[in-house]
């Protein structure tokens, strides 16, 4: 990860298509994205591109509006 410069969390999950992560989210191509809230519910497992960034501000935000609520 260091030497591909990966700053977001990443998973490996044994040999492909046969691992923990494959089973219980049923993950069918590589890479798959997902993105999960704070919660931790899967939110969006199509997004790509500026698609993901604008997903992950809209969960920021509720979130804090959420936690500013309490």
């Amino acid at each position: 990860m260091e030497a591909e410069r990966m700053t977001w969390p990443n998973w490996h999950d044994g040999e492909e298509g046969n691992g923990p992560i494959v089973e219980r989210y049923h993950v069918r191509s590589y890479p798959s994205i997902f993105i999960i809230d704070a919660e931790g519910k899967i939110r969006n497992t199509h997004a790509r591109g500026k698609m993901i960034d604008e997903l992950v501000e809209k969960l920021v935000a509720e979130t804090e509006a959420n936690q500013a609520a309490k």
